[in-house]
């Protein structure tokens, strides 16, 4: 594991260990969203075990985004494709001046904010992500 690791390396683990954990199916070292929700799932990286849970969590057929490296998947599992993504990160606030109105999204939003996401990355976005 490299020195600088950080929370925002391992994101969807941290998020449902912590802030979103009340959202988060599974125990243990591999955890995932409800699947209305979002198809992010996670594990602790420190645990070689942790696809160990795979089963516990992730029904057949089912599909999840996994984030970081991990270990070998068991044989009953494949990876679909593989996506790399940068983290980006502001280390400071910048200043920018607001013109417009800033509008609280709501659930009356919903439709709306998923036809948005899904035209431009389709799957990612599901109907209860809001």
């Amino acid at each position: 594991m490299p020195v600088d690791y950080t929370k925002l390396d391992n994101p969807a683990w941290y998020a449902l260990t912590e802030k979103h954990s009340h959202f988060a199916m599974g125990s243990g070292d591999f955890k995932r969203y409800n699947p209305e929700i979002v198809l992010f799932a996670g594990f602790d990286i420190k645990k070689e075990d942790a696809f160990n849970q795979l089963d516990t969590v992730v029904g057949i057929n089912e599909s999840v985004f996994l984030f970081d490296k991990f270990p070998s998947l068991p044989a009953n599992y494949s990876i679909d494709a593989f996506i790399e993504c940068l983290q980006m990160v502001c280390p400071s606030p910048l200043p920018v001046e607001i013109t417009e109105e800033i509008v609280l999204l709501n659930d009356s939003y919903t439709d709306e904010m998923f036809a948005l996401v899904s035209s431009v990355f389709p799957g990612y976005y599901l109907p209860h992500t809001n």
